[in-house]
């Protein structure tokens, strides 16, 4: 029906509807990119401050706070903005980016004091020994201490960043379900299919971190159901079968299934894992080593390579457990070296 009298047509006001809306996703459009432009300047602070932690011996309490309070503002802002808008956010790089700024940097600080602290242990006892057994008792339960903070620290940050991660992924799933046609006329179908893409490839960028988070906590099997739903999500890509491997190899029995993701990862059709090929070397020489160091020939390694007395049924079960590990990675260790050879 049309109106006259000066009156807009229900085309008209058809036309004013949709500019209306254009509008309104050019301003929420800006308002996302001002939010990514106070993601830059929080990722530009957290470098100022990491570079300056990194020249000195101990930061200052006050400066670790501070880079805590960096990060939790950015994590929560990418979180919203990853939520917000999966196109853009996958456009910014927002799921790399909370990666590296809010989590990987921070594991990495734990995880090399824990080292530190181990080797400040060791030279301890070391110093300790030679000063008298009192000494050295006193240095090793301080530094012995001074480790399970640090883990403990780093469990619980783990456990913190494993729950947003589920809860991102739990997100963009719910995401991907179908919704009513009233819902979805609000895009289009390019831009449906646009935004399906962007969840898919940051669901899959998404498990690979969630699998590391994983690894780092030394929970292998969690690890790998998410490296695989990596896989599954993105067939074709090769670091999900990189991340498999280094699982394996973290695992003494597990060194020739590591040889084999490491071939799949530089074998991957759509886009081999470079990454692969120095890991695959550093795995034949640790082998290497190890098979110098405990000998590679002869069938008796229950006797020779893994020195357990063997007793029959005598032998008590957390015994039988530790001759059953070894005995798998001598054999683990003599199958990976026959396949080098």
């Amino acid at each position: 029906m049309t109106r006259t009298g000066g009156k807009r047509t229900n085309g008209s006001t058809s036309k004013a509807s949709k500019n209306s809306q254009s509008q309104s996703q050019e301003s929420t459009i800006d308002s996302i990119m001002e939010r990514f432009s106070k993601a830059n300047e929080l990722e530009a602070d957290i470098d100022i401050l990491q570079t300056e932690h990194k020249t000195k011996r101990k930061p200052s309490t006050s400066s670790e706070e501070k880079l805590s309070a960096l990060r939790l503002k950015l994590c929560e802002l990418f979180s919203d903005l990853i939520l917000t808008d999966p196109i853009i956010a996958m456009s910014q790089n927002a799921i790399d980016r909370i990666w590296k700024y809010c989590f990987y940097g921070r594991i990495n600080e734990i995880r090399s004091r824990i080292t530190k602290e181990k080797s400040r242990a060791k030279m301890r006892l070391l110093d300790g020994g030679g000063r008298g057994e009192i000494v050295s008792s006193a240095a090793s339960t301080v530094s012995n201490n001074g480790v399970e903070d640090f883990e403990k620290q780093l469990a619980q940050f783990l456990k913190e960043a494993m729950a947003l991660y589920e809860y991102l992924i739990g997100k963009y799933v719910k995401m991907l379900m179908p919704v009513s046609s009233q819902a979805s006329s609000v895009l289009s179908q390019d831009e449906q299919e646009e935004t399906t893409r962007a969840i898919i490839s940051s669901l899959y960028r998404m498990h690979i971190h969630l699998g590391d988070l994983n690894r780092y906590g030394s929970t292998y099997k969690q690890a790998e159901e998410c490296y695989l739903k990596a896989a599954q999500i993105s067939p074709g890509n090769g670091n999900p079968f990189n991340q498999l491997a280094v699982v394996a190899q973290s695992q003494e029995t597990l060194t020739a299934v590591a040889l084999y993701y490491y071939a799949r990862s530089l074998m991957a059709s759509n886009q081999p894992f470079e990454t692969s090929r120095p890991n695959l070397v550093r795995l034949f020489e640790a082998n290497h080593k190890w098979l110098k160091d405990h000998g590679r020939n002869g069938d008796s390694h229950s006797r020779g390579l893994v020195s357990v007395n063997i007793e029959g049924s005598n032998m008590g079960k957390k015994a039988q457990k530790e001759w059953l590990h070894k005995e798998r990675t001598v054999l683990n260790r003599k199958a990976l070296a026959k396949m080098v050879d």
